[in-house]
């Protein structure tokens, strides 16, 4: 399906302001700084996670990439989790957390994303250029 599909941008967009509810609930959640100034920071973050939630959709949709998904999915619910762990033991939590370094730290998440998804279409075109297996 190509990108400019419509279905691809209304899937892809949906599942961006989906992960883009999530993190402002857990930021809520987590008790993260919402103090007037960090205006700057609330764009970034807010962009990191449409575009966390945006691009493997698209590239899941378009070019069946599960990689990407995992690799995003995976580092957001560990770093989540690890920042729950924290809050629910009653610790004060150093800033910042494992969601909070998650969230900062979303380009290099992002590059991680579309390497590994990149490693997964090149090992497809190899297996579908060898033909097909017996056996």
């Amino acid at each position: 399906m190509p990108l400019h599909s419509t279905n691809t941008r209304s899937t892809s967009l949906l599942a961006g302001v989906a992960t883009l509810a999530l993190t402002a609930l857990l930021w809520t959640w987590f008790d993260f700084s919402t103090r007037a100034g960090n205006e700057l920071v609330f764009a970034y973050v807010g962009v990191g996670a449409l575009c966390l939630g945006v691009l493997p959709t698209a590239l899941f949709t378009t070019k069946r990439l599960v990689s990407p998904v995992v690799v995003v999915s995976t580092l957001y619910l560990l770093s989540a989790y690890g920042t729950w762990s924290l809050v629910g033991s009653g610790l004060t939590p150093v800033d910042p957390t494992p969601f909070g370094w998650f969230l900062l730290g979303w380009p290099v998440v992002t590059v991680v994303a579309l390497l590994v998804g990149g490693v997964e279409l090149g090992l497809r075109r190899v297996r579908d250029a060898s033909g097909p297996t017996v056996g």
